[in-house]
This record gives C-alpha cells, sequence and structure tokens, in this order.
C-alpha cells in the first residue's frame, strides 16, 4: 500500500463560497454549472464528468446520473438533488466537500463511498475532511442531548413522591 501521509490535501469549498462560485460557473454555461454541481454535490472524480459522462448517461426522468466506469473499475449511478471562481479550488476540493455534504446530511459511509467511488476506508477518510463547523456541530449535538438527558432526569425526579409512613423510619415511594 502507498503511504499516504505525505500528500494529503486539505482544502474545501465553503459554504459562504458556494454560492458566488455556482453563479460564476453558470455565467459561463450551463455545461459549466452542471459539472460544477455534479463535483460539489457527488464528489465525483476530475475526469468523471468531463471525460466519462455521456448525453445518454443523464435521465432527467429518473433524475438519475450514471457512469458506466470508473478509476477503481466499476460504474455508479446517483440520484439528483433539486439543485437545478474561488482562488486555488481544485476539482478534488469539490470531491472533498461531496463527501463532506453527503456526511452533514446524515448519508451513511458506505453510501458515500459508493456514490464517490472510493473502496477503502483509509482513501475515504482522506476526502472525508472535518472542519470546524463539524467540531461546533458535534459540541452542539452533545450539549443538546446532555439537556435532553437533564430534562429526563427532572421529569423523573418529580415524578417521584415521599409519603410519610406509619413507621417514623420508612417511607412509601409512589
Amino acid at each position: 500500500m502507498l503511504d499516504e501521509s505525505g500528500n494529503v490535501r486539505k482544502g474545501f469549498l465553503k459554504d459562504e463560497e458556494y454560492a458566488r462560485l455556482a453563479d460564476e460557473c453558470g455565467k459561463i454555461g450551463l455545461w459549466l454549472r452542471t459539472v460544477f454541481e455534479i463535483y460539489y454535490t457527488f464528489g465525483w472524480r476530475k475526469n468523471e464528468p468531463l471525460e466519462t459522462l455521456m448525453v445518454r448517461m443523464v435521465v432527467f426522468a429518473h433524475r438519475t446520473i450514471s457512469i458506466e466506469d470508473s478509476k477503481n473499475g466499476e460504474g455508479r449511478i446517483v440520484v439528483m438533488t433539486q439543485v437545478c471562481c474561488v482562488p486555488n479550488l481544485k476539482v478534488h476540493d469539490l470531491r472533498r466537500t461531496g463527501a463532506r455534504n453527503l456526511r452533514r446530511a446524515g448519508v451513511d459511509r458506505d453510501i458515500i463511498m459508493r456514490i464517490g467511488g472510493w473502496k477503502t476506508e483509509s482513501v475515504f477518510r482522506r476526502y472525508n475532511i472535518v472542519d470546524e463547523a463539524d467540531l461546533r456541530d458535534a459540541t452542539q449535538k452533545l450539549e443538546n442531548s446532555q439537556r435532553k438527558a437533564n430534562v429526563n432526569a427532572e421529569a423523573c425526579a418529580a415524578d417521584v413522591v415521599v409519603k410519610p409512613s406509619a413507621s417514623p423510619n420508612s417511607a412509601i415511594i409512589n
């Protein structure tokens, strides 16, 4: 296996940059806007929409895009979303962004790997960038979970009523 520690890229498209870049691509042409959206949404490899994708592989009636062959030797199919230059941005940055967005949307890791064509966990991890926003989201989820647990504990405590019994050393708990 190749050493993966030497050439690890970390760039990705920030959420606030998306609209501007999508708009600029649309000004050049629908073809570039479409290619951009495929990279951004599905994280496909650089050559897949440019060299591999043909019109017959896009089926609007079923909202699918497919490629018959890829770098790993397998074809794939994805379902289109409803969605109809940043300096130093590379296509692979969009590939990483696609992987991140699918993960953030709660898509199962195995499904993301299939959509993007990653066969091994180690290669997928190189594309599955975790940024500061992901860390904040994790903290928010943890805080929400803790709040919910505290509310449940308080509700349980409120349901416990201690009634005195006939004996001064015992109590009845309802």
